[in-house]
């Protein structure tokens, strides 16, 4: 039962993260979505195509950059976050003139928000795979450009500190390099 409440959680979450980089039919819907929750929950694909100013088609691509099955997909974990909590998802602001006592609460907040949201949308079993592909792997290549390029600096001293074998690079890898990689190459 455990894998099954975790596949309800995170509609709202997922659309938030990607929202700003969407193109303009998806993201037109994912804007209304996040907007109007309760009332997205009533609405048939058609309806939320119309009242968001966007398509059927670009609804449905929303759906699918979301790794979703469809609107109903979508609607259900929409559907089931709103009702866990409605305050739940409530950020603390930080603006000016607070003290630094508030925004150093607002900061520490806000970021257990965060976590428990990635911990509630957590594919343990993709994890698992993930970790043992590491483990099988000769070398793990790990790849990043600019924001990512931190996370990925961060991984590789990671493996680095576990003894693992792994190369970073931050610039953009020809092609041609990547289809050298070995079998047990990850």
């Amino acid at each position: 039962m455990e894998s099954k409440k975790m596949t309800l959680q995170g509609g709202l979450i997922l659309l938030e993260e990607i929202v700003e980089d969407l193109p303009s039919a998806e993201k037109r819907a994912a804007q209304f979505i996040l907007k109007n929750p309760y009332r997205v929950v009533l609405l048939n694909i058609t309806q939320l195509a119309q009242e968001s100013g966007s398509s059927i088609a670009g609804v449905v691509r929303l759906c699918k950059r979301l790794g979703m099955h469809g609107f109903k997909e979508l609607k259900l974990r929409v559907t089931w976050e709103i009702s866990k909590n409605p305050e739940e998802k409530k950020f603390l602001s930080i603006e000016p003139g607070h003290s630094i006592g508030n925004i150093a609460r607002s900061v520490v907040h806000n970021s257990e928000k965060v976590l428990d949201s990635v911990l509630k949308m957590l594919d343990v079993s993709s994890l698992d795979q993930a970790a043992k592909a590491i483990l099988k792997a000769e070398r793990v290549d790990i790849y990043g450009v600019g924001a990512s390029g931190i996370v990925a600096a961060d991984l590789y001293q990671k493996l680095f500190s576990l003894h693992r074998p792994a190369a970073l690079t931050g610039r953009t890898v020809p092609l041609p390099y990547l289809t050298q990689a070995r079998p047990r190459q990850l």
